[in-house]
């Protein structure tokens, strides 16, 4: 158990965080080093709050207002954050083989990207509405931290938003290809990541 210091119980984004403990490193293979941190005291101190943080800090407490005892579940699918959920539906969404459906995927950012097409066609903007939506996503997912699945989405709505633009569709092939370039050249260990493979990168 995690004993906080500094008499604060919740943590808030933009909060500044210091840990104390002993890190035990895995065993050693390919990608960065991994390993179990256990921590035995954490210091919350204030920092300087930006607006983006004071937007995740709006939302977060408006979820737990509207949803009580299911915020956790609705801030895993909106901010990316699975730290309130309740333990034991979080091991029950495990044991049912549904935990992946708790993260932003390239599935979520999927659908935002379609629903915003949607709703620009719908207001006038059909030439432009891959546009906006590619906008819209990477805003999105840079609010939410750019997890690997979701900024993997992002880059190909990106590419697709070009080349519409340029009047050309390219077929899936060559899209992923890129991807799959870019990925690798930001991340080099991205090869070995388990959700890339299950992703198809």
């Amino acid at each position: 158990m995690v004993r906080l210091s500094g008499g604060a119980d919740t943590l808030w984004a933009g909060q500044a965080v210091r840990l104390e403990g002993r890190w035990n490193p895995a065993a050693k293979g390919l990608g960065p080093a991994r390993g179990l941190l256990i921590v035995r005291t954490a210091t919350v101190s204030p920092g300087p709050i930006r607006p983006t943080e004071r937007l995740r800090n709006w939302l977060v407490r408006t979820v737990g207002r509207l949803y009580g005892p299911r915020a956790g579940v609705i801030r895993a699918l909106i901010l990316g954050s699975r730290g309130t959920i309740d333990p034991a539906l979080s091991e029950s969404f495990a044991r049912s083989g549904l935990v992946h459906l708790l993260s932003i995927s390239g599935f979520h950012v999927g659908l935002i990207w379609a629903w915003i097409i949607l709703l620009a066609r719908l207001c006038g903007r059909g030439r432009q509405a891959v546009l906006v939506a590619a906008v819209a996503v990477v805003g999105y997912v840079g609010f939410i931290g750019a997890p690997a699945p979701a900024l993997r989405a992002t880059i190909l709505a990106i590419l697709t938003a070009l080349e519409r633009g340029r009047q050309r569709a390219p077929g899936p092939g060559p899209l992923f290809a890129v991807v799959l370039a870019i990925v690798i050249a930001f991340d080099p260990f991205a090869v070995v990541d388990l959700g890339a493979w299950l992703s198809g990168l």
